[in-house]
């Protein structure tokens, strides 16, 4: 299957969280495992992008490529 990434959006999304402070803020809620900061931008770039179901999110998020764009935006 061909899946069509947004990175672009994810960049966006992950520099204009960062100019309102929001990086370390979500990074700070959570003092154990891994930062809140990608899971966020993962989320509303998949809103963004697809606006489908949180449901449909959770299934991209634990794809492949999902997984590996994440990790990226850290």
């Amino acid at each position: 299957m061909n899946k069509s990434l947004p990175t672009g959006t994810i960049a966006f999304v992950k520099e204009y969280l960062k100019k309102l402070g929001l990086g370390e803020y979500l990074n700070g809620l959570k003092l154990k495992g891994e930062p809140l900061f990608p899971l966020v931008c993962a989320i509303i770039s998949y809103r963004l992008m697809e606006n489908y179901s949180t449901e449909g999110c959770g299934r991209w998020l634990y794809s492949a490529e999902g997984m590996n764009l994440v990790s990226a935006v850290k």
